[in-house]
């Protein structure tokens, strides 16, 4: 995106890491852009450059910018990886680890790449006016030779409750900084802040504030370098109920950025009673969280038209032109705002294309991911597949955002998902009227798996007991070098019975229900070409792995490698031919067989049909434009993946 001239653009520097930051970062953005885009119509909004800066999140965070396209923004990651160095020799205390710190380097950096200005925030606070309002105080600070940070005072006491830290009065809070970057190297800012470093090292052990408790200390000696800001630019967190902002009253009725200064204090997780104390704090959090992120999108980032789909000429060989633009609303299914990684991970550094020291070993490398998606409606079925699968998980989850909080709290109080750590959780936000992009949601689960043995399912069954070990005791047959194999997983639906009522944990288990007619192989009453080659009459007696042979329409739940498989054709949404053209491509383009594990499987779990599925099946008794639209796009993908193959012949 190419950048406004400096005197237009107001640059904004944010330090974030890790999936309670990168949640809070959203939230800021959104509270950022929603004031300074209240202006009058009339007025063209200020442009605003973002500097992120981050160790571990860049993938993270270039996907969920890339992917937002923000209307008169534009961005940069800066890695903070190469000046780690610079700090890690600091013990610390403070609860946001090295991120207590690292602000210390943003006005070196900075500097560095000759710009003049900065404010500097945490990602613990949400903005309420046009910040333009902030960015114009530069002004009154260069009327100063001597300025160069600009702060609001502390709204605690932690300074002169602690003697031993040096500070000017109740000290000054780092959260916010406005700083002239031009006139840091007048102090040798690095030297300057080192030397301060040591000598509150020499009667503390670590540092309790992080780089605050650097910049105070800079700032007692150097006092002159500090510009006083008015304290409603930084309204700081009560952390008692009946705090009333005793050192700053303007916060009561003018708070101009709200300051959540303590740790996990403006958190999804925390529950409606413990944010009742907090009051408006708490209600300004949910909005700005609730805040529908793609009003802020760019202009020209609307609906794509039918004449930029990749349909190449066959499509218009199979499909007239009225059909193709009135399909155009089903294809669109490139520009969905993703967040990557929203909730916790015990080794988040694994997913995606992330830059990691060579230190870091992924713990799941050599594990089997379960690779899924869905949407909030189906999350009780989320959790119960979850319940049956105690191995990885990677999942995308279909949401606005303004139902994000309930999501949240689900997970929370659900004794299943609450305890996990090993579920990777990436969030696609809704786009209100668009079909269920389900190919979109398989694609960003599977590309960011961090395992590359994955298996593909759909998140209404749940696994036999056995599936997970069965997976990896047969594995090494995915890794024959003499033919490629994918490994099939029988699926089965319940007759006349509730899965909640009796969950088959077995093959005997299943063989029982079969005895007495509650047993069938998934969709043989609808779809029996889905799943027929798997031949379940064979698979009740034998003991070892036999090869499915391929049929059309088979679409198996498999398992593969995920640098070898294909990804899902996202040109299909909502219901119909989505999976089985992907198997197809499997067998036709690249050459897998299908093997059929022994003894292990999945069992649907029964459910009302979704819009999108009742719309398909009911067709053609009526006049579903769904069918048709995936109907044609199926010609076209058949005809593309029977031409890659002769290619490939060739």
């Amino acid at each position: 995106m190419k950048l406004s001239s400096p005197e237009q653009t107001i640059r904004i520097a944010i330090v974030t890491d890790g999936f309670e930051s990168n949640q809070n970062f959203a939230i800021l953005v959104k509270s950022i852009l929603f004031n300074t885009q209240k202006r009058s119509l009339n007025q063209v909004s200020s442009n605003i450059h973002f500097h992120i800066f981050t160790v571990w999140s860049e993938h993270i965070l270039s996907t969920l910018m890339t992917t937002w396209d923000l209307q008169h923004v534009t961005w940069e990651i800066h890695n903070l990886t190469p000046h780690l160095s610079e700090i890690d020799w600091i013990p610390n205390s403070h609860y946001a680890g090295f991120l207590a710190l690292s602000k210390l380097m943003v006005p070196q950096i900075l500097a560095d790449l000759g710009l003049s200005e900065v404010i500097v925030l945490d990602t613990d606070m949400v903005v309420q006016f046009d910040i333009d309002e902030l960015w114009k105080k530069r002004l009154n600070m260069r009327e100063n030779s001597s300025v160069i940070f600009g702060m609001t005072e502390n709204q605690g006491t932690p300074y002169l409750r602690q003697k031993s830290l040096p500070a000017l009065g109740r000290g000054f809070n780092s959260g916010l900084a406005l700083v002239l970057l031009d006139r840091v190297n007048r102090v040798d800012w690095v030297e300057t802040w080192n030397l301060m470093a040591n000598r509150i090292l020499e009667y503390k052990t670590s540092l309790l504030h992080g780089d605050q408790d650097i910049y105070n200390g800079v700032f007692r000696d150097n006092p002159s370098i500090v510009f006083r800001l008015p304290c409603y630019y930084n309204c700081q967190f009560p952390t008692v109920p009946d705090f009333r902002f005793q050192f700053c009253p303007a916060c009561q009725s003018d708070a101009k950025i709200l300051h959540f200064n303590y740790i996990s204090k403006n958190s999804y997780f925390l529950s409606p009673d413990t944010l009742a104390h907090i009051g408006r704090f708490a209600e300004v959090l949910q909005f700005y969280s609730g805040l529908d992120g793609y009003q802020f999108r760019s202009s020209n980032h609307g609906p794509e038209t039918s004449a930029a789909i990749n349909f190449n000429s066959n499509f218009n060989e199979t499909v007239s032109r009225d059909l193709t633009e009135q399909c155009a609303c089903f294809f669109d299914n490139g520009n969905f705002k993703v967040h990557l990684l929203f909730l916790p991970f015990s080794d988040w550094r694994s997913v995606g294309p992330i830059k990691t020291p060579e230190t870091h070993k992924n713990s799941y490398a050599q594990d089997v991911a379960l690779v899924t998606q869905f949407s909030f409606d189906r999350l009780r079925a989320f959790e119960s597949l979850a319940n049956s699968w105690f191995g990885v998980i990677t999942a995308a989850l279909y949401i606005s955002e303004s139902e994000v909080i309930d999501f949240i709290h689900f997970w929370m109080e659900s004794s299943v998902l609450s305890q996990r750590s090993n579920i990777a959780l990436h969030i696609v936000y809704k786009i209100p009227g668009r079909p269920y992009p389900i190919n979109f949601l398989r694609n960003v689960a599977l590309k960011n798996s961090p395992s590359d043995l994955v298996f593909i399912s759909d998140v209404d069954f749940v696994a036999s007991e056995n599936l997970y070990q069965s997976i990896l005791d047969h594995k090494h047959m995915l890794y024959d070098v003499t033919s490629k194999k994918l490994l099939v997983v029988p699926a089965f639906e319940l007759s006349h019975i509730q899965i909640d009522d009796f969950q088959p944990r077995n093959k005997e288990n299943l063989m029982r229900l079969k005895k007495f007619g509650r047993l069938k192989s998934f969709l043989f009453s609808k779809w029996p070409q889905g799943h027929g080659p798997t031949n379940f009459s064979k698979w009740v007696s034998v003991n070892s792995t036999y090869q499915a042979p391929f049929e059309d329409m088979y679409e198996p739940f498999v398992v593969g490698r995920k640098h070898q498989l294909c990804f899902f054709d996202e040109r299909f949404s909502g219901y119909g031919w989505n999976k089985s053209t992907w198997v197809y491509r499997l067998w036709k383009s690249l050459s897998f067989q299908f093997w059929v594990l022994p003894s292990s499987f999945i069992v649907h779990v029964s459910h009302a049909n979704s819009v999108w599925k009742q719309d398909f099946l009911d067709y053609p008794r009526s006049s579903s434009m769904l069918r048709k639209c995936m109907d044609s796009i199926r010609k076209v993908i058949v005809s593309q993946i029977n031409s890659e193959s002769h290619h490939l012949r060739e």
